[in-house]
């Protein structure tokens, strides 16, 4: 049984995808049933008793919510039906409900590496723009951020460093203002629609924690006239997933840069992790 914090999420649809061919090409062997937790986590616990009732030899599992209680209540569910658990694509602060757990365990790329390849990105185009995106020419990089859920160890390790890298090249920044959108590229549009109003002379890039919401933000700045080729009204915008939309736009000069991480290369480590756990 898998379950989804949500099916519409742009990176989660990729994993799915990468593990419906996984299980195209071993029909034998794997049997995947997917469910939607449409971003609540209520309905999520609600499919997971249901799911608990089944006879399902494993449990992949990409939690809506990461608090301690959730992540505590959903190990205690499984520990009691024995049965394995991979909880995967973000890693919660709290591990000791996991490590209490031996059938239980996390696989998630590498937040702080995220951070780190996202400030590499921003480091390059200010030394090749600098110019261009300097617009009041102070010798800083003004930004607004667009952060996942709060308090999870992915928005803050892809917040944190990304920021960290870019003041540690000797480039001076100043966040202008930053927005919790929880992954979602419509909160990211119509979040940046209402703070360009208040400081778009201001913005100089726009660092998301990933592509949906950073796709977000160029839609709203094109509503403004805004990256659509023309070099004199562009403001960087970065993400972090290396969804396909995300590549077109950096292809097209619309978007700045992205992180890449690769769903087909999760699918493949839960699959081959979670058989041998099964």
């Amino acid at each position: 049984a898998v379950l989804l914090f949500s099916f519409d999420d742009p990176y989660i649809s990729l994993v799915r995808k990468g593990l419906e061919e996984i299980q195209n090409k071993n029909t034998s062997s794997v049997d995947f049933t997917f469910y939607d937790g449409k971003r609540n986590q209520n309905i999520q616990n609600a499919l997971l008793d249901s799911v608990l009732q089944s006879d399902y030899n494993l449990l992949l599992i990409n939690l809506v919510d990461l608090d301690q209680s959730t992540v505590e209540s959903v190990i205690y569910k499984a520990k009691q039906k024995n049965i394995p658990l991979i909880l995967f694509n973000t890693v919660p602060f709290e591990t000791i409900p996991i490590k209490s757990y031996s059938k239980a365990l996390v696989i998630s790329t590498d937040a702080i590496q995220s951070g780190v390849l996202q400030g590499d990105l921003i480091i390059n185009e200010w030394n090749s723009n600098k110019n261009d995106i300097d617009r009041n020419g102070d010798n800083a990089l003004q930004y607004i951020l667009l952060k996942g859920p709060n308090n999870i160890t992915v928005t803050n390790a892809r917040s944190l460093y990304s920021i960290s890298t870019i003041n540690k090249s000797g480039i001076k920044t100043q966040e202008i203002l930053s927005k919790t959108c929880n992954w979602d590229e419509n909160c990211a549009e119509d979040s940046i629609k209402l703070l360009f109003l208040s400081y778009g002379k201001n913005i100089e890039a726009i660092i998301s924690n990933n592509d949906a919401m950073a796709i977000g933000a160029v839609n709203s700045l094109q509503s403004y006239g805004y990256n659509k080729g023309d070099k004199s009204k562009y403001i960087p915008v970065f993400g972090i997933d290396g969804i396909p939309e995300a590549i077109d736009l950096i292809d097209r000069g619309i978007m700045s840069g992205t992180v890449s991480q690769d769903p087909n290369q999760t699918a493949e480590a839960l699959y081959v992790v979670g058989m041998n756990l099964a």
